[in-house]
């Protein structure tokens, strides 16, 4: 436990929130491999969320009191999307890609 990659994996796990601690491992490689598969599970949800709103399919998980503006997260739009078993068409999928490809067009960040 004195590793210091050790203790700055715990740090990012606890900032997080990934919910780590209820695994009590202290092998660094399969701590390595958890946070791997839960970033890409909140990744695959954020993704969801974006899909769900491009499609306007949010305001189903939205109270009735704001409705001109999103007020729920990515994430918890695809955890919602999820729990209700929402399905997106094809169309729908690639038009979200082409706006997360837009938005990271529009932004400092880049994949290329």
């Amino acid at each position: 436990m004195g590793d210091p990659n050790f203790m700055t994996l715990i740090l990012l796990i606890l900032q997080f929130g990934l919910g780590f601690e209820q695994n009590y491992t202290t092998k660094l490689n399969r701590l390595s491999i958890l946070l791997l598969l839960a970033n890409l599970a909140s990744l695959t949800l954020i993704l969801l969320g974006v899909g769900v709103t491009v499609a306007k399919k949010h305001w189903q998980f939205q109270a009735n009191t704001e409705r001109k503006k999103r007020v729920l997260s990515f994430h918890t739009l695809g955890l919602r999307a999820i729990a209700k078993r929402v399905k997106l068409a094809i169309k729908q999928w690639r038009n979200t890609l082409k706006h997360c490809m837009d938005l990271l067009d529009t932004t400092s960040y880049s994949i290329i």
